[in-house]
């Protein structure tokens, strides 16, 4: 992954007192592009002009930059899951059933937007991991809630982290050294933006659903048997992050061949959102071991789920959304992989 750290375009050194103040500056950080990682060429060479114009130089781009930006510092380091899922996207955006080339002459003026939608993705890839991490939770974002569900999630997340950022901006003398943070938190993410962001990950995960069919039918009916939670924290922020952060290292655990043992489920509802499946060993009654024969993984790559919870017969999440309405109190919401 030695390639999302070159730039294309070179960073400003900036020393201020006041960290949240670079953002007035005149450079824009969210026009920085990298260089897609070697893994994402297959997605990079199916995609039109138009969506890879679009993953790195239009609005997705700036809010992959800036998600990735605000939650680079609370996110794990996976590079071995970013390789494999760089496979499998351009894996799956390399079948002519799922992504056919857009022609001028077939499809007019509709010829840029013909395929699977993987501008969200190149948008990511071209901005950093963090910024990749961020996509990956979108996916497992769209996989359980609405659309407007997920954007409140992504809006209630959002200023939570820049809360956090300008509090240790306040607090840490030298965290205006950590220039990217700092910029993201003293810049505005539409709830437009981020619902364009949610909606671009939403149109790729059932492109890819059509892409692995088979490995999407078995895994969707292991969510809707298996009774556990994502997680139980009643925080919409803890909850997403502990998610977040756990079903990234798993996943990375098992892209290395190490077997993985959890006691909630937010790497099997990862495994339905990113397409990456794993031989998986599910302790209910009786222990079941389910096969996938998925070439990505290594043999020794075991997902075991421990444990039943009470009440539900699949995999939920609720989450109290304050985002999720202008007024009033947050709304609790629960969703099932089967909504």
């Amino acid at each position: 992954m030695a390639s999302f750290g070159r730039l294309t375009a070179a960073l400003t050194s900036v020393h201020n007192e006041n960290a949240l103040s670079l953002a007035n500056l005149n450079f824009d950080f969210t026009l920085v592009k990298l260089e897609a990682p070697a893994e994402f060429n297959g997605l990079g060479m199916t995609l039109s002009p138009r969506r890879k114009q679009d993953g790195e130089q239009g609005a997705l781009h700036k809010t992959a930059r800036r998600l990735g930006a605000l939650f680079e510092g609370c996110l794990p380091k996976t590079p071995s899951l970013f390789r494999k899922y760089g496979k499998r996207v351009s894996e799956i955006s390399s079948q002519p059933s799922i992504n056919p080339q857009g022609h001028q002459a077939h499809d007019g003026i509709f010829a840029s937007q013909a395929g699977a939608d993987a501008t969200s993705i190149w948008a990511a890839v071209t901005s950093g991991p963090a910024a990749l991490a961020s996509h990956m939770l979108a996916c497992m974002l769209a996989r359980i809630f609405t659309p407007p569900e997920a954007t409140a999630i992504w809006a209630e997340i959002v200023a939570h982290r820049k809360c956090q950022i300008e509090k240790q901006c306040q607090e840490d003398s030298y965290f205006h050294q950590q220039e990217a943070a700092s910029l993201a938190a003293g810049q505005d993410i539409p709830r437009k933006d981020l619902a364009e962001w949610d909606a671009s990950a939403r149109a790729w995960i059932q492109s890819a659903d059509q892409a692995r069919a088979l490995q999407h039918k078995q895994i969707m009916l292991i969510l809707n048997n298996v009774s556990v939670p994502v997680n139980q924290q009643p925080d919409t922020y803890e909850s997403v992050l502990e998610a977040w952060k756990g079903a990234l290292e798993a996943m990375d655990n098992l892209a290395q061949g190490i077997p993985q043992r959890v006691l909630d489920s937010a790497a099997l509802l990862a495994i339905s959102a990113w397409h990456m499946y794993p031989d998986m060993l599910v302790l209910r009654k009786e222990p079941k071991t389910i096969k996938q024969k998925d070439d990505l993984f290594l043999e020794t790559a075991l997902l075991t789920i421990g444990l039943e919870g009470v009440g539900r017969k699949n995999v939920s999440w609720s989450l109290p959304l304050a985002y999720l309405q202008y007024y009033g109190d947050p709304v609790r919401t629960t969703r099932s992989a089967s909504h």
